[in-house]
C-alpha cells in the first residue's frame, strides 16, 4: 500500500494557497483592512498567503501589533517591533500648513515668537504606531534611517524669499524627541510670525504652530498631559465600574467584570477627580490592582457623584464608570 502511494503521480489539480489582500497606509505601514478579494478604491495593498493575514481577518490577532514593512524583497506583513523605518524623502518641496495647538502631526514645528526660538518635535503617537513603544529612548533606528530632514524657511508663503535652511539629523531628532533652535539672527529680516516652511516629506503629516512665549518644550507638555477624560455616566447599560454612595459618607467602586487583563488593566489605577471642566482639580484616588476585577468592591472615603468626571492614563481607554444609587 505504501509503495502504491509513493508511485502515484503528484496531484496537478492541487490549489495554490489563498492570498489575502492586506490594505495599509503607505506612509505609516498601518493596516487598514484585510479582504479575500481586491476592493476598488480601498487603497494600497499587498497579497499575502501568510497564516497571520488569515488570523488578522478573523479577529484572532490585533491589527495594532502588525504592519506592512518595506524590505529588500518588497513590502511584507510583519509583527511590529521597536525599529523605526522611514519612507524615502519626496523629490519635491511641500509647504507645511499652520495648525492649531490641539492638533498633533507626525512632525510638529513650534515658533515661540517673542523669544525667537523654534522647536521641532517628533510625535510620540506616531512613534507608538511605528514601533509599539512611546518612549523615544526605547526605539531603535534601522540602518536605512540615516540621513536628515530638510526644512527651508521662507517669508509669507513666498518660495522666492528664502531665509534659512536647516539640516535636522534624523537620529538626533528621533533619539531626543525634540530639538530647539535659536533664531535671534533673523531679527533684522522678519518676525517669526511671518515665516513659513518648505520640506521634502518623509512622514505623512507636518504642522506649524505659533506661540508667544517659550515656557517649556511642547514635546514634554503633550507627554505629561495625555489623559483620558471620563464622565461618571448615569444611563449606560454597562460600564466597567459602578460607583455607589457608602452609608459612611464615602463611595463604593465595584468592578463589573472578572479578569482585569481583558480591559488591559495590569496595575493600580490612579484617577484624578474633576468637575465637568478637566482643568478644575478636586482630588486624587488610587484603585489597588488586587481590588480590581472579579466583581470586587472597594471602599473610598471620598464621595463621588454623577456631576464629576475622572482623568485617567491613556492606557485606560476601555475603562468607563456609571453612578448608581445602590449596587
Amino acid at each position: 500500500m505504501q509503495l502504491e502511494t509513493l508511485l502515484q503521480p503528484p496531484n496537478k489539480n492541487k490549489k495554490p494557497p489563498h492570498k489575502f489582500c492586506v490594505y495599509y497606509d503607505e506612509w505609516t505601514g498601518e493596516l487598514t483592512q484585510i479582504t479575500n478579494k481586491p476592493k476598488q478604491g480601498a487603497g494600497s495593498y499587498i497579497l499575502s498567503s501568510d497564516d497571520i493575514a488569515k488570523k488578522l481577518m478573523l479577529g484572532e490577532l490585533s491589527f495594532t501589533k502588525y504592519s506592512v514593512v518595506d524590505t529588500s524583497e518588497g513590502p511584507k506583513l510583519l509583527p511590529k517591533d521597536n525599529v523605526i523605518r522611514l519612507k524615502k524623502a519626496e523629490n519635491v518641496l511641500s509647504l507645511i500648513d499652520t495648525v492649531s495647538f490641539d492638533i498633533e502631526n507626525d512632525i510638529n514645528i513650534v515658533f515661540y515668537v517673542n523669544d525667537w526660538k523654534m522647536e521641532i518635535n517628533f510625535s510620540q503617537d506616531t512613534m507608538f504606531r511605528m514601533t509599539g513603544v512611546r518612549d523615544h529612548r526605547k526605539a531603535l533606528l534601522s540602518s536605512k534611517n540615516s540621513g536628515q530632514f530638510d526644512f527651508y524657511l521662507i517669508k509669507d508663503n513666498d518660495p522666492t524669499f528664502f531665509i534659512k535652511h536647516f539640516n535636522v539629523d534624523i537620529v538626533d531628532l528621533l533619539s531626543q524627541g525634540y530639538l530647539l533652535y535659536d533664531l535671534h539672527d533673523l531679527r533684522t529680516i522678519c518676525g517669526l510670525g511671518d515665516i513659513n516652511i518648505l520640506t521634502k516629506r518623509v512622514l505623512k503629516s507636518y504642522g506649524i504652530k505659533y506661540k508667544k512665549n517659550y515656557t517649556g518644550s511642547d514635546y514634554h507638555r503633550r507627554k505629561t498631559q495625555r489623559r483620558v477624560f471620563r464622565p461618571i455616566e448615569v444611563d449606560s447599560e454597562f460600564t466597567t465600574f459602578s460607583i455607589c454612595p457608602n452609608n459612611k459618607g464615602g463611595s463604593v467602586i465595584k468592578s463589573n467584570f472578572n479578569d482585569p487583563k481583558e480591559y488591559k488593566i495590569y496595575k493600580d489605577i490612579t484617577m484624578y477627580i474633576t468637575d465637568n471642566d478637566p482643568t478644575y482639580y478636586i482630588s486624587k484616588i488610587t484603585l489597588p490592582f488586587d481590588k480590581i476585577g472579579w466583581g470586587q468592591e472597594y471602599f473610598i472615603d471620598f464621595e463621588l457623584n454623577q456631576k464629576q468626571c475622572l482623568l485617567l492614563g491613556e492606557q485606560y481607554r476601555n475603562v468607563t464608570f456609571k453612578y448608581e444609587e445602590e449596587l
